[in-house]
Order: C-alpha cells, then structure tokens, then sequence
C-alpha cells in the first residue's frame, strides 16, 4: 500500500481477511487499506461493525472517524474519534486523527488545543511527527506540515511511508517541498 500498489495490497488484505472473517486485525487491516485507496464509503462500511468484535481496540473507530472526516461527516467523525481517545487513552495517532478531524471541522480552537497536547506528550514520550503534520496540514498551515514530515523523515519514523497514499496529506501533494520529500523517500 505505501508504495502505491493499491490493488494488490486491497487483494491480498480481502484474501487474508476471508482466510480469517473473525479476526478483528484482519478486518481493521482491510478496513485501513480501503481508507488509504481514498474508498471511504467502503471503508466505512468495512469499520462500521469492525468495534463491536473488541470494543476496547481504538484503531477501527480512528480509521473508521478518518474515512468520516474525508467524507465531510465531520459530527460523526468527532464523535467516533472522541471515543477512539477515551478508549486509548490518549494515544497520540489518536489525537492527531481528531486534531485533524477538528481542523477539517473549522473548529481552529480545538485542533490548537490537541496540536499543544501532543507537543507536551512529545516532552515525555516520542510522538511521531506525522501525527502533528496531519493536524497543520488539516489547518491549511502546510509549511508547518512539511516541517514535521522532514522531522519524521530525519526520524526514520515510520508513518512517513505511508506519504504517498495517506488522505490526510492530499492538500499538500502539489506542494513542492512535499514532492521533494516523496522522491527523498524513494519508494
């Protein structure tokens, strides 16, 4: 999927997810592909139940919140991240996704205020650059997020190969600073 080969990766996520249609990681791996391939009605429709197998696994409501704020559902989106955080305690990918979902809302305050809580967490803990990014790039500050990516980059932080496909960075793809960070990472 980071490499752009989307109908592979979606093939071989629905073949594993079909070997095993009990598996909740299978399901929220599907669930995720189908995000990142820009399906989000499919993807939606992949996550909608996904947290009813484990309802204390966050990852199905972030990505499911994710595909509702590219969507424009931004009440929905909210709310599913909302409780995403509750359930992860705060879990930084987390906050970044509804940082971001806040953002795309027009709600400037609270994106800011979830932009402060993840530089703190950074203070005690490694928070991957990315998540911040996400948060500036749904603000419309974009050199701010690409300041954070090129962290990410020098990091070797792991979200940053998801560059390529991931919706939250869209707005940034006709930037050149950005494209120069896609080549850089050569996938």
């Amino acid at each position: 999927m980071a490499t752009g080969h989307t109908e592979d990766s979606l093939a071989q996520m629905k073949h594993a997810r079909d070997l095993d249609p009990l598996s909740i990681s299978m399901n929220f791996s599907l669930g995720w592909r189908l995000y990142l391939a820009h399906q989000y009605d499919q993807a939606i429709e992949q996550l909608r139940n996904t947290p009813d197998m484990d309802p204390n696994f966050a990852l199905p409501r972030m990505v499911l919140g994710q595909a509702y704020t590219q969507k424009g559902a931004y009440q929905q989106a909210i709310a599913e991240l909302q409780r995403a955080a509750r359930i992860s305690l705060d879990a930084p990918p987390i906050l970044g996704s509804l940082g971001r979902a806040y953002a795309a809302a027009g709600k400037r305050s609270e994106a800011a205020f979830v932009l402060t809580e993840l530089k703190e967490k950074s203070k005690k803990q490694y928070v991957l650059p990315f998540y911040i990014a996400i948060v500036y790039a749904g603000l419309g500050e974009d050199e701010k997020a690409i300041d954070w990516l090129e962290r990410g980059y020098a990091d070797r932080s792991n979200a940053i190969i998801f560059l390529k496909v991931d919706p939250d960075l869209d707005e940034l793809r006709g930037n050149p600073r950005f494209q120069a960070l896609v080549r850089r990472l050569a996938l």
